[in-house]
């Protein structure tokens, strides 16, 4: 019998012998694997206390609960309110827990009471249907790799080291030219009539890689990309346990440098924001997934989708992972799968190493920062003193 669960603050009792889960065990980069759960979708009941008034994991916390409650399961939650729907208090106010709930389980959850006694909100809900489709198995993957047929040397040998990894149910999809392929387990799938004008449409190529897709793990990559032979074992570790993952990716030459893998996004509008590379240690709500590397259940891909207008260069990845938050879904960082890139489009300098950042990288990126700023204005106002295109044309 499984045993249930106390997500609790430090100053909490528990009963003796429970499962004791803290808000430090929902860090980004700590997987559902490693809570001590033998089983997904088997505990009967989870109880909180004086966590979800403070976490900033409450959307890893409650996807956690919906991977380890079963159909059926109850949650009960002791939440001290502080403010019912605004915030700038002391603790997240009810409507904002009640809101993730929402998002994270969707229909799948009703609520089962509600009391407000003393400033203490109890509340029991209780989890309708199962988050994974009867296919989801750690066993089961589908590759799907995006080429403009001009890397076929590239795709053969993504292709053998898939194939090395021995999975016991796997498929290979190819969108775009790829002639002259080493095997007979790829599927190619013609891009021609995506084009419609001189844009790359890498949203439709993998939105028809997804739709062809049999296998709820899927991986996304393009042509690029190509793994570390211990990808495959150290991914199966986590058990098919994950909604979206960025794991590390390093420059295919050295292997040292980080190529775009744990990254957040800059401001849409205010363009002196800046964005980057994060270290792995951090997490911000603009974060975003390399385009080049999707690894995500199919049935979250579906519900979301890339949108089919937005092409290569048009942020598609970070109008797609903005959508994702904001749908409830949880993007995690698994550090154990390392990629490689072949991309020259390496940032060897601030934040471009594993490790995380010094004092004097921090100097050097503010001395960089500096000198970039002020070449970039004498360019700039440079460009504005030059006449103008239209200049001595009729208007």
């Amino acid at each position: 019998m499984v045993k249930d669960v106390f997500i609790i603050a430090e100053e909490v009792r528990a009963p003796h012998g429970a499962i004791i889960l803290r808000d430090s065990d929902f860090h980004h980069d700590i997987q559902f694997a490693h809570l001590g759960i033998a089983k997904r979708e088997t505990v009967a009941k989870v109880f909180s206390k004086g966590v979800l008034e403070r976490t900033f994991n409450i959307r890893r916390i409650l996807r956690s609960i919906d991977y380890m409650l079963r159909s059926g399961g109850r949650i009960e939650i002791e939440f001290y309110r502080d403010r019912f729907d605004s915030g700038g208090g002391h603790l997240r106010p009810l409507s904002y827990l009640m809101y993730e709930i929402s998002l994270v389980f969707q229909s799948r959850i009703s609520l089962v009471s509600k009391t407000f006694n003393n400033g203490v909100d109890s509340i029991v809900l209780e989890k309708k249907s199962s988050f994974f489709p009867l296919n989801d198995s750690v066993d089961s993957w589908s590759f799907g790799l995006v080429s403009n047929g001009e890397s076929i040397q590239k795709l053969n040998t993504i292709i053998r080291q898939i194939e090395a990894f021995n999975i016991p149910k796997y498929e290979i999809l190819i969108c775009g030219p790829s002639e002259k392929l080493s095997s007979l387990r790829v599927k190619v799938l013609d891009d021609k009539d995506l084009y419609s004008d001189a844009r790359i449409p890498i949203s439709r190529k993998k939105n028809r890689i997804v739709d062809a897709a049999k296998y709820n793990n899927l991986l996304l990559i393009h042509d690029r990309i190509s793994f570390d032979n211990n990808w495959y074992n150290e991914i199966s570790k986590l058990d098919s346990n994950f909604d979206v993952l960025c794991m590390p990716i390093l420059d295919d030459e050295r292997r040292v440098y980080r190529v775009n893998d744990w990254i957040k996004a800059g401001d849409l509008y205010d363009y002196t924001v800046e964005g980057g590379l994060m270290d792995y240690s951090d997490f911000s709500t603009d974060l975003y997934l390399n385009g080049g590397v999707i690894c995500i259940k199919r049935h979250i891909y579906l519900d979301i989708r890339i949108r089919p207008f937005l092409n290569w260069g048009e942020m598609e990845d970070v109008d797609f992972s903005r959508r994702l938050m904001m749908s409830g879904y949880d993007i995690g960082f698994y550090k154990n799968s390392i990629l490689y890139s072949s991309t020259n489009r390496i940032k060897p300098s601030v934040g471009g190493r594993m490790f995380p950042y010094t004092i004097v990288d921090k100097m050097l990126k503010r001395y960089r920062r500096i000198k970039a700023k002020y070449l970039f204005n004498k360019a700039f106002n440079e460009f504005l003193l030059k006449d103008p295109f239209w200049n001595g044309r009729d208007r």
